[in-house]
């Protein structure tokens, strides 16, 4: 999955606990939508460049490092794109 999401990181690497979030994220993103159309991508690895490294490549160019929170309006994703910001 890293390899996937690798052009869209510039240089910035994912932990493998966070990579373990996205492949659970995926598995319950395909089991629930066999049940109701959450999504027309149902391809894992499309669903990993479509879905996360679109997001990532955004999150990492609004919230740069020396950001420590996101602004109203940004989506809840900016928490797990950069651990340590308070996406609350």
């Amino acid at each position: 999955m890293a390899h996937l999401l690798a052009p869209f990181l510039n240089d910035a690497k994912l932990a493998n606990t966070q990579l373990t979030t996205i492949s659970t994220y995926i598995d319950l993103l395909l089991r629930w939508n066999t049940r109701i159309n959450l999504t027309a991508v149902r391809d894992p690895e499309e669903i990993v460049t479509r879905h996360f490294g679109e997001s990532l490549f955004a999150a990492l160019h609004l919230f740069p490092p020396e950001n420590s929170r996101p602004h109203p309006g940004a989506p809840g994703f900016a928490s797990f794109a950069k651990p340590g910001i308070d996406g609350s």
